[in-house]
């Protein structure tokens, strides 16, 4: 029988067998002749190839059998490397949206600074709540109102009294009554003007406080003698003289003599009274030269500061008989005038004894610079006169 030599393993198998037993090869030639010893040969060929095969069968088999087995984590593995691109993918996304949140911004757009003045507004009128005040007490305070027109207007308000001693306004219209007389507040605001006249009808003390009659007081606590000799009755109470001891603290200046007196030379001294517990004083300055004399009555004169008959007193702007004597600051005002017995008061033209120290208006003296001076006036053939001493205003 013929053999049929397998030409993809080299097995031989009969001819009549259309495919290899050992690879499964089909054979589509003519079977060569062989002889049995290359029969057997090729048998022993064979069969140490089908051994072989068989050997390595197997092992392909597990290979398969492995891949088939590891195929799930194959699904596992592309799974994993998906989400590992969808994690990069996003991971892009946040770091490119920080980098835009951190990209610094553009500077802002300098304009040209705008003119925020606000434009003047002036006042065209002034309403006043009042025209016409009448105060009746000291201190009495009355609020003046002023409306401006128009309200928004940028113009200042302000208030001024025309007589300080009849009546004082501060800044928002406030009033308050100094002492009997008629002022005027004028109010203005740019070139607005408006006027208040305000009438203060209080009664001035027109006489002294009694005392009991046996207090010991003096009718002076400082006066001014203007010439050596010059004179001045400084007690004028109910007591009797001859109980009071009068003394002079230094009589090279002044001496006193039952409550008189008199200027003796040039400086400031001081006098005492003495009556039972009570002893009271008085300042004395004798203004004038050492060798200054004048016959007859003069210097701060014995009937309160007057010469001649007396028919009229001399007073002050505070309702009381004035010392003859009177000490202001600089820029403070103190008024001097004449009363009669019926106690209307009377201006006298007053002159000044050295100019800068003062100024006269009327009866208003206005305090310049620190310093003394004696201001004379002259009422039917009568002279008055009283020093006013000046001192420095007081610091703020």
């Amino acid at each position: 029988m013929s053999k049929i030599i397998c030409d993809v393993c080299g097995a031989a198998y009969p001819e009549t067998s259309s495919r290899c037993p050992v690879c499964g090869s089909v054979h589509y030639g003519t079977p060569e002749p062989t002889s049995n010893a290359t029969v057997t040969a090729r048998r022993e060929r064979d069969t140490s190839r089908a051994s072989a095969n068989r050997n390595t069968k197997p092992s392909g088999s597990n290979r398969r059998k492995k891949s088939k087995k590891n195929s799930p984590f194959s699904k596992y593995i592309a799974m994993g490397i998906a989400l590992i691109v969808l994690l990069v993918i996003l991971i892009s996304m946040l770091v490119s949206s920080c980098d835009n949140g951190s990209k610094p911004t553009e500077p802002p757009v300098t304009t040209a600074p705008q003119d925020t003045t606000l434009p003047e507004i002036p006042c065209v009128g002034i309403t006043l709540s009042v025209e016409n005040v009448n105060l009746t007490e000291f201190g009495q305070s009355f609020r003046l109102t002023a409306i401006c027109n128009p309200e928004d207007t940028t113009d200042l308000l302000t208030f001024s009294s025309s007589d300080p001693l009849v009546v004082t306004v501060d800044e928002v219209g406030e009033l308050v009554a100094i002492g009997p007389g008629t002022a005027q507040i004028t109010v203005t605001c740019g070139d607005a003007i408006a006027v208040c006249t305000v009438t203060c009808t209080m009664q001035q003390e027109t006489e002294p406080p009694t005392l009991p009659p046996e207090t010991l007081v003096l009718n002076r606590s400082d006066f001014t003698l203007s010439y050596k000799g010059a004179t001045w009755q400084l007690y004028s109470g109910d007591i009797d003289k001859s109980l009071i001891t009068f003394t002079s603290a230094d009589e090279t200046i002044a001496t006193i003599v039952n409550g008189k007196v008199t200027a003796v030379g040039k400086g400031v001294t001081t006098v005492y009274a003495e009556y039972g517990d009570q002893k009271v004083s008085c300042i004395v300055r004798c203004s004038f030269q050492d060798d200054t004399t004048t016959d007859g009555n003069g210097g701060v004169q014995e009937d309160n500061g007057t010469s001649g008959t007396g028919a009229y007193t001399l007073w002050n702007s505070y309702g009381r008989e004035h010392d003859n004597d009177a000490s202001i600051k600089v820029g403070e005002t103190v008024q001097l005038f004449l009363k009669d017995s019926a106690g209307n008061k009377i201006t006298v033209e007053w002159t000044v004894s050295s100019e800068g120290i003062i100024t006269i208006d009327g009866r208003r003296i206005t305090g310049s610079a620190p310093g003394v001076v004696t201001v004379t006036g002259t009422h039917e053939g009568v002279t008055y006169s009283c020093v006013i001493r000046v001192f420095p205003a007081a610091e703020a």
